[in-house]
């Protein structure tokens, strides 16, 4: 498991940060930051909490004593019995499984699958509203034309997106069985309803 210095060397990098800027941010000096990083000095609680708020990861993450960035117990990344079937549980450990995977990967592969996320919620949403199961006054946008060139230019972003930021080989682990059943129940809903496949 990484330690303090290591992790906070590791978050530093990803948001592409020189040491003199994350202290800045970090409201302590570059020395004294260097010094936390080369494991010459032990912060105060002060310090790590600004650090775990600044880079959006826990204090146990940090501190190294979780690999889950966001407060997962291990437990919680692992299969469970509830995986085999299909149902919003699933969707969502497939969503947090896949997520502390990227993120580990980098701050650039974090943000850009928050986003899609975000998207894929956002064009949910917006199905749902059309038709009638939640109200249309929680969209801001005007027109549908509106949403349709909105979604257009979010796609048109994300597809075009580099990607460089997650070495794959270099993560490994088997396939979560909740990602397993996302994928087998969506293929096989895109084979019945599709005409193409």
């Amino acid at each position: 498991m990484s330690s303090f210095p290591e992790r906070l060397t590791q978050l530093r990098y990803e948001k592409k940060l020189s040491q003199k800027e994350a202290a800045f941010h970090l409201n302590i000096s570059q020395a004294l930051l260097s010094h936390y990083e080369k494991g010459i000095r032990e912060c105060g609680l002060d310090f790590l909490c600004r650090a775990a708020d600044y880079y959006n990861v826990t204090t146990d993450y940090l501190l190294g004593r979780k690999v889950s960035r966001y407060g997962l117990s291990g437990s919680e990344l692992e299969d469970c019995e509830e995986d085999n079937s299909f149902s919003p549980a699933t969707v969502y450990r497939a969503c947090l499984v896949s997520s502390e995977r990227i993120h580990a990967g980098g701050a650039v592969a974090g943000e850009h699958l928050d986003l899609l996320y975000a998207l894929f919620i956002y064009r949910a949403l917006i199905a749902t509203a059309n038709s009638g199961y939640i109200p249309k006054r929680w969209f801001s946008l005007s027109t549908k034309h509106t949403d349709v060139l909105a979604l257009a230019s979010i796609e048109r972003m994300l597809h075009d997106f580099p990607d460089r930021a997650v070495d794959v080989k270099r993560k490994g682990g088997s396939q979560p069985l909740c990602i397993q059943t996302l994928i087998a129940k969506t293929e096989d809903y895109i084979k019945k309803n599709c005409a193409v496949l």
